[in-house]
């Protein structure tokens, strides 16, 4: 009897891996998932192709980078666009996602309290508002409550489990966007999708 289709090495977070994770489960698709240790990374990093993780196996093939494997399983599951336009546009959507997840962490990670609090500010006041906004005004045009198209996407499972990690450290952030939680929602509430979030690890982001 065959193992798993694919290993998917990761921490034990959520971050760079749950997209995947998320897509994985809703396709009902058989995976491992491999939850590393700092230690375990030590001698494991400079054995992948870039030395950075997740880091995806499929047979021999083996795949780097967190957004090539979630595309590179969305198209071969059946979660990418039926049209180039539409898959152009949840490229879009991972983009500015990424973007607004960058924001986030230089704030967060920002050692001096005095530029902290200056990006808390900018953070507040004009990043939350304008990707969130622009989400949420998305959402609202699209009679399918998804991001693109008329079906759930990997565009869709990235953008869902980012805002979910946001609202990890910022319970509210999505209480002013009405069709960002809707589609939260659905995201989560969705076959497979459930399941695991009901036993998955809790992690801290």
């Amino acid at each position: 009897m065959s193992g798993p289709q694919y290993k998917l090495t990761y921490f034990n977070l959520r971050a760079l891996a749950e997209p995947t994770r998320l897509l994985l489960k809703h396709a009902n698709v058989d995976f491992e998932d491999i939850r590393i240790t700092g230690e375990q990374w030590k001698e494991l990093k400079s054995k992948t192709s870039w030395g950075k993780l997740p880091v995806l196996e499929e047979g021999d093939f083996i795949l780097s980078q967190s957004q090539a494997i979630l595309k590179y399983l969305g198209k071969k599951h059946g979660y990418d666009g039926k049209t180039d336009q539409e898959t152009a546009k949840m490229d879009e959507m991972i983009g500015a996602m990424t973007d607004f997840r960058e924001a986030c962490i230089a704030y967060n990670q920002e050692k001096d309290e005095v530029k902290k609090a200056e990006k808390q500010k900018f953070l507040y006041s004009e990043t939350f508002p304008f990707y969130l906004g622009r989400f949420n005004e998305i959402l609202e045009n699209n009679e399918s409550k998804f991001l693109v198209g008329n079906k759930i996407s990997y565009a869709d499972f990235y953008v869902a489990a980012n805002f979910q990690t946001t609202q990890m450290y910022i319970p509210t952030a999505l209480e002013s966007y009405p069709a960002l939680k809707a589609h939260q929602s659905a995201v989560f509430e969705a076959p497979g999708i459930k399941e695991y979030v009901a036993q998955r690890p809790v992690t801290p982001f």
